[in-house]
């Protein structure tokens, strides 16, 4: 045999040794893909994890699924779904490495954003008096992650505001810090929700305690003098006024007097006049004549009434809102505010020319004065007995 012949033959064969062991290094790789659903979370809660969309080349099939987390969490299985529950809050890379029964792999990767809630930090009274604000404070609310709040208030748990069915949902207040006034005794029950900019809420039930208010009550006897009223009223002719003694407290009693002028010319007969008052809220009306006791004395008319409402008892204890509400139902009381309101006095001059039409001196009538004018002068004199309460605020706490 040549020498050359047998150098072909030997390349020859290295060719095809080097042929092979490319052949028997070759792997099919397989294709990985990964869908996660929600990538959006809050801690605590779960993604699913889907790689059941990857392939591999026939004829190799995938043997196993190698997840990394993120959260330095690892798992491997024989099937592509899987579902992390995440506890801690971050951005985290979720990584599946696909593997085929050739040795093959690819991996995947999805990003898992996973968001702590809002902190609440609330400030609410434990009880309150009825009629008091109910001051209520979230202002110490914070985000995890630095972002802005949205705060809002379900100010009665028990009150469906917005006429949707529940009434645990409703929305009667926004912003950090919102108040209302304790209407009923018994127990406020409200809720305060914390939302971030990712609509992460955090909700919190609280409840007030509201209390009675008591108040005791004595009455102060209080005398009301009007300013002489001086006037003069002719014949035929009315004077009126109004006044509105009872504005601050119960009418006990009340005397008037009408006083006429005396007139010293014409002794008998003096004039006639007519005081009267009306109470039209409560249909009270009085009116008295004139009278002259003898030749000495003016002409009065006077009225006198006592009891007009019941002496209250020396001290009372009662329960209200405020003091404010309290004065008004004392006073407001139908069966106790008799003559409250406006009372409408009135003083007539029913005959004030009482000239004789024959002069005769016994009667006082002299045959050569006659009287000069067509009215008279006249001081009318008021005074009214109020009772009015003094409140004091007994402090239960």
């Amino acid at each position: 045999m040549r020498k050359g012949s047998g150098l072909s033959v030997l390349i020859i064969l290295a060719s095809f040794s080097a042929l092979g062991c490319l052949g028997s290094d070759s792997v099919s790789r397989p294709s990985a893909e990964l869908m996660a659903a929600p990538i959006q979370i809050d801690v605590g809660e779960a993604v699913n994890l889907d790689a059941r969309a990857s392939s591999t080349p026939d004829p190799t099939i995938l043997m196993e699924y190698r997840w990394e987390f993120g959260d330095g969490q690892r798992q491997t299985t024989v099937h592509g779904f899987v579902t992390h529950v995440y506890n801690v809050p971050g951005d985290h890379i979720v990584r599946v490495t696909v593997v085929n029964n050739e040795g093959g792999e690819d991996s995947a990767t999805v990003q898992i954003i996973v968001n702590s809630p809002p902190l609440i930090g609330l400030q609410v009274p434990e009880r309150v008096l009825i009629g008091d604000m109910i001051d209520l404070d979230a202002s110490g609310s914070s985000d995890p992650e630095g972002g802005e709040l949205e705060i809002t208030w379900d100010l009665d748990l028990d009150l469906d505001s917005d006429l949707n069915g529940d009434s645990t949902d409703d929305v009667d207040a926004s912003g950090p810090i919102t108040s209302l006034q304790a209407l009923h005794v018994g127990v406020v029950r409200g809720a305060v929700t914390v939302s971030d900019i990712l609509d992460s809420k955090t909700r919190l039930e609280w409840n007030v305690s509201v209390e009675s208010r008591q108040f005791k009550v004595r009455w102060i006897e209080r005398t009301i003098t009007i300013p002489t009223i001086d006037d003069y009223t002719e014949e035929g002719d009315i004077w009126t006024s109004n006044m509105t003694p009872g504005a601050d407290g119960r009418i006990y009693s009340m005397n008037a007097t009408l006083i006429l002028d005396y007139d010293y010319l014409h002794q008998m007969p003096q004039d006639n006049f007519t005081l009267r008052f009306r109470v039209p809220l409560h249909a009270l009306e009085q009116m008295e004549h004139t009278h002259q006791e003898n030749l000495t004395k003016n002409a009065t008319a006077q009225i006198d009434i006592s009891n007009l409402n019941p002496y209250p008892a020396s001290e009372e204890i009662y329960e209200a809102m405020s003091k404010e509400s309290l004065v008004a139902r004392l006073l407001g009381d139908p069966e106790l505010s008799v003559g409250n309101g406006i009372w409408v006095w009135s003083v007539e001059a029913d005959e004030s020319d009482p000239d004789c039409e024959i002069p005769n001196s016994e009667l006082g009538c002299p045959d050569t004065i006659p009287d000069p004018d067509d009215g008279n002068h006249w001081t009318l004199e008021i005074e009214y007995v109020i009772l009015v309460p003094a409140i004091t605020e007994i402090t239960l706490y």
